[in-house]
């Protein structure tokens, strides 16, 4: 993993951290309108294996592990592509897998959990149970979502703007427990899972765990 501001990959192919140096690298995707376009190409339902050219960024590993409380907000515009499946299209997912299309360990949005449009938030570290926080179905469209890991609060929440919901009992979990190897936006590391079509306007890191509020302003103004 290639990270901070000497590494050797070429700008065009970079999303830039504009705060702290973490870059991420661009797989298969172009910038569209300054946002991160995902179309799907190549991706063959109920395939094992995944396309020839996956689109995803790569951002670096180890990112979120070394946080106690964390905060993720994503802005980002889904298509309603589902391919014929309902398998969980990722806004993000962070964690490990076997290589074998399963996943180990994982932290992940989807705007799509079931055949409802579900949007669902879930964590699991390797040795924990899985923790979920779903929002309203909705439909395809541009949104903005805060997942919230508040370990001095003992709590998760999945924050839309205009909805709220809460985890209680976080039951040691904790970010340190999630190993992070694979922190892949517009992507799952099975490849079974729905691509994500749509795009990515924006992603932000907060390493403490903001409240409601704080997150609905934040969501108000995008940079």
């Amino acid at each position: 993993m290639r990270d901070g501001p000497d590494f050797t990959v070429p700008a065009a192919q970079c999303a830039l951290d504009s705060i702290g140096g973490k870059h991420g690298i661009l797989h298969n995707v172009n910038f569209n309108a300054a946002a991160v376009e995902f179309t799907g190409a190549g991706w063959v339902a109920g395939s094992t294996s995944p396309p020839p050219a996956p689109q995803y960024v790569e951002l670096p590993a180890g990112i979120i592990s070394v946080l106690r409380n964390a905060t993720l907000i994503a802005w980002f515009r889904w298509s309603g592509d589902m391919r014929g499946s309902y398998n969980t299209p990722r806004v993000f997912n962070f964690g490990s897998d076997d290589g074998a299309n399963h996943l180990l360990s994982y932290w992940y949005l989807t705007p799509s959990y079931d055949d409802n449009n579900t949007p669902r938030m879930a964590f699991k570290a390797a040795s924990s149970s899985v923790m979920t926080a779903d929002a309203p179905a909705r439909a395809s469209g541009s949104y903005c979502y805060g997942t919230v890991f508040d370990q001095d609060g003992d709590q998760s929440l999945l924050v839309r703007q205009g909805y709220f919901s809460a985890v209680k009992g976080l039951l040691g979990r904790s970010l340190a427990g999630l190993d992070d190897v694979k922190n892949w936006l517009g992507r799952s590391p099975v490849a079974m899972d729905t691509p994500f079509v749509g795009t990515i306007d924006e992603f932000r890191i907060y390493d403490e765990a903001l409240d409601y509020a704080d997150i609905q302003s934040i969501c108000g103004n995008p940079n």
